[in-house]
């Protein structure tokens, strides 16, 4: 999630699959019931489950390799990256090129 920007429909796929596992009946337990999606999604603060929107999530882990790229731009990673898709610019100034991919 970290380096690839996820469709919207896995990380649905994610959130459901969290949602099974935690309201799931299993040998000894109760179902549990009587939370809305919404009220998982709330912070715990906020009297919440704190479970993460994924779809966020995935925007949050690419903005921090963003993040990397501005303040290392020394590292092994920076210096590759910048080489092959934006060796002209900064990575703020780039734009999106022919010989993209999905990283």
């Amino acid at each position: 999630m970290s380096c690839f920007l996820l469709p919207n429909s896995l990380c649905g796929l994610f959130e459901s699959i969290f949602a099974k596992i935690w309201w799931k009946k299993g040998l000894g337990r109760e179902k549990f019931i009587g939370v809305s999606k919404d009220t998982c999604v709330d912070q715990k603060i906020e009297e919440g489950l704190g479970f993460r929107n994924m779809s966020q999530f995935n925007i949050a882990l690419l903005a921090k390799q963003g993040w990397r790229l501005l303040v290392n731009p020394n590292s092994f990673v920076a210096q590759v990256l910048k080489a092959k898709y934006f060796p002209e610019n900064d990575f703020l100034n780039s734009r999106l090129g022919n010989r993209s991919s999905y990283a």
